[in-house]
């Protein structure tokens, strides 16, 4: 019986994804498990896995953007046709129908399923590894490996006869990554909050790129959020002195551990505790209900080559410091390495997002649709503030809360904030 392949939504609020690359090819015998497309969204890029056994037939092009729950290929058994209704589906969809396959020799794979006029049997998988140096492995495996200084040869693959995989890598990341470096800022953003993005390198007067896919998105996103939300934004300064002479001592401590945990790993963690006091900002606004999440989810917003990503540091208010810390660590790792996959980006109840490593003071983050709040975090500086008649010097960050005044009002807004700054100068208190 035929299995039709359906593009997968990540997320309440994924719109559209790209195909980017088949990875199994037309025809080919996949197995339950076996990795067959990597597609990308505005949030992640990730490698798609097959829930059935059976021959794949592509029905749909690389590059292709789809809508979650579109068809994009077919599982079928020996000898099986594709069936008409779902040609049909695909045809309405209008996505690109899939090129001639290549020839066997070019492709190096096996005999590929026809389309409707006549299937033929599944062909057969491509050999395992092997020590002739042509290793296989998918390409978000060699990207992450080639970034981070691994030889894919020294690897024993996971996955399908033998094919290494992303979590093979990310295995011999973790067995090889020392302790990082304390005074390095992990998580950075772009001034517009976790839409705005990675601007990408500067382009030559004159030069143009296309305006397309996750930047694309993003943007979308972002200027729906403004349109549809009563966004304000309140501003407060916070000393953070406390705070980071705790985080040298926990620094020392845990790095035994290979844990590191920095300002915003204090913050998350100070966020996470005042929403569970003042659960109005972990909300969300659903046609005429307001819904408060049960859970407390903290997304962070990381700059990476390809634009900002929000993983998600989940149950933040019921983890301890540590565990926050480390969650965080591997999240952003991942982020930068583009490997990000579907649980590590979704359902997000809060966001925060840091210019820490900037010249920035203060700005308005953009909320993350569909959640009610935002804590944007400025650089740390020194101020001179009145100690006992005499002036000192102090360590001061600033917080931009920016909030959805349809679901709450500017004075519990307030309160909120006022507590995430208690926290931050009275960090013991986040233990």
């Amino acid at each position: 019986m035929a299995t039709p392949i359906h593009l997968p939504k990540v997320g309440m609020t994924m719109e559209e994804g790209t195909l980017t690359k088949w990875v199994a090819v037309d025809g080919a015998s996949v197995k339950r498990g076996d990795v067959i497309f990597e597609m990308e969204t505005e949030k992640v890029q990730m490698e798609i896995e097959a829930d059935a056994d059976g021959a794949l037939k592509h029905l749909v092009s690389e590059g292709d953007v789809l809508h979650p729950g579109e068809v994009v290929g077919v599982l079928l058994a020996a000898g099986e046709a594709v069936p008409q209704a779902l040609l049909d589906q695909v045809a309405a969809q209008g996505g690109t129908p899939p090129p001639a396959p290549s020839p066997l020799a070019e492709r190096g794979s096996s005999p590929e399923v026809s389309s409707a006029a006549g299937a033929s049997g599944a062909g057969v998988s491509p050999a395992p590894n092997s020590g002739d140096g042509a290793v296989r492995a998918s390409p978000i495996a060699r990207r992450l490996a080639d970034e981070n200084g691994i030889d894919v040869r020294t690897l024993t693959g996971s996955g399908p006869d033998g094919r290494i995989v992303e979590r093979d890598v990310q295995r011999a990341i973790e067995a090889k990554t020392a302790a990082p470096a304390v005074s390095t800022p992990e998580v950075s953003s772009a001034a517009g909050g976790p839409g705005a993005g990675a601007s990408p390198a500067p382009a030559m007067p004159g030069a143009s790129s296309p305006y397309a896919g996750r930047r694309r998105t993003t943007g979308q996103r972002m200027h729906e959020s403004l349109a549809s939300m009563a966004q304000l934004t309140l501003v407060s300064e916070t000393g953070v002195d406390e705070a980071l002479t705790m985080l040298h001592g926990l620094n020392r401590e845990w790095r035994k551990d290979g844990i590191v945990v920095t300002l915003t790993g204090l913050i998350v963690r100070a966020s996470a505790i005042a929403l569970r006091e003042h659960p109005g900002l972990n909300a969300r606004l659903d046609g005429d209900q307001i819904i408060v999440a049960p859970e407390v989810h903290v997304g962070v917003a990381v700059n990476q080559e390809h634009g900002l990503m929000v993983p998600v540091v989940r149950n933040a208010d019921a983890t301890s410091l540590k565990e926050v810390a480390q969650n965080l660590h591997m999240l952003v790792q991942k982020a930068r390495a583009d490997t990000l996959q579907l649980d590590d980006v979704s359902g997000g109840t809060f966001t925060v997002t840091s210019l820490e490593g900037t010249v920035v003071d203060a700005f308005t983050p953009i909320i993350n649709p569909p959640q009610a709040a935002i804590l944007g975090v400025g650089r740390v500086r020194e101020v001179a503030a009145f100690e006992d008649a005499n002036v000192v010097k102090r360590q001061v960050t600033t917080l931009s809360l920016t909030f959805d005044h349809r679901l709450n009002d500017g004075a519990p807004a307030a309160v909120f904030l006022e507590r995430v700054g208690e926290l931050l100068s009275r960090p013991y208190m986040l233990m």
